[in-house]
């Protein structure tokens, strides 16, 4: 079985309060409902993740909440973290397990944080990973590194690590 891990989309990745949008945050938003829609229209279990730390991302704060546009479904799972690994100290796993999911596709923000330690940790962890390449982003380096060169890198190092990397024009379930 398949499940869509939707990584960190929360409000306050795009409302510009607190800090800039993200990188590509409208490209990054309909890629992410191709994907989301594609996975609800075959019945694929949808678990979104959310952090939760320091303000903005404070549990009950408008900045913690999953982005609107996405409509999470009283059907589908929110596991809440504290780290960058989606699976660390949370009940990730044993969701998974009960829903006998053994292959993951996964979109989400940050990319070179949640995302990477996700990502890595599910094949550690021995799922089959697909990552969807226009569908996870973040925000450039202060030391310089171009938001679109950081995605470009993870992409490439998701497929040395053993991860499928396809569009989301791609993603199938």
């Amino acid at each position: 079985m398949t499940a869509l891990l939707v990584v960190d989309l929360q409000t306050a990745m795009f409302d510009g309060l607190c800090f800039p949008p993200i990188h590509n945050a409208k490209e990054l938003i309909v890629a992410t409902q191709r994907v989301l829609g594609r996975a609800r229209s075959q019945g694929v279990p949808v678990v979104f993740i959310r952090h939760n730390s320091e303000s903005p991302f404070t549990s009950g704060e408008k900045g913690w909440t999953v982005l609107d546009v996405f409509n999470v479904k009283s059907s589908e799972a929110i596991v809440d973290k504290t780290e960058s690994d989606s699976f660390a100290g949370t009940v990730l796993a044993d969701k998974l397990a009960e829903l006998n999911v053994t292959n993951l596709v996964i979109v989400g923000a940050q990319t070179d944080q949640c995302v990477n330690s996700t990502t890595l940790s599910a094949l550690d962890r021995g799922f089959t990973v697909t990552v969807v390449s226009d569908a996870h982003s973040t925000w450039s380096d202060p030391h310089g590194l171009d938001a679109a060169a950081i995605i470009e890198t993870h992409n490439r190092q998701f497929k040395e690590a053993g991860a499928q990397v396809v569009s989301s024009n791609e993603a199938v379930f």
